[in-house]
């Protein structure tokens, strides 16, 4: 009696759900082609592109150091 009742909940929970994963499938997506692009290409560009990465993080490190704790002194 209740069987179709359940069965429409569970559907539309199953579809928000698969919603929801598309959505971050989409967002990640470009994340997963560089990464499969950063394995592919030789040890010299992996190098020359991770020092500019760690050069940028770095450089926002840096700045919120300045821009936060340095002010309150």
């Amino acid at each position: 009696m209740l069987d179709p009742i359940v069965n429409f909940f569970s559907r539309i929970f199953f579809l928000i759900g698969r919603g929801i994963g598309l959505v971050i499938a989409w967002i990640l997506w470009p994340f997963l082609k560089i990464a499969s692009w950063y394995r592919s290409t030789a040890f010299l560009w992996q190098a020359i592109v991770g020092l500019a990465l760690l050069a940028l993080v770095a450089g926002y490190g840096w700045f919120i150091y300045n821009a936060v704790i340095l002010p309150g002194y």
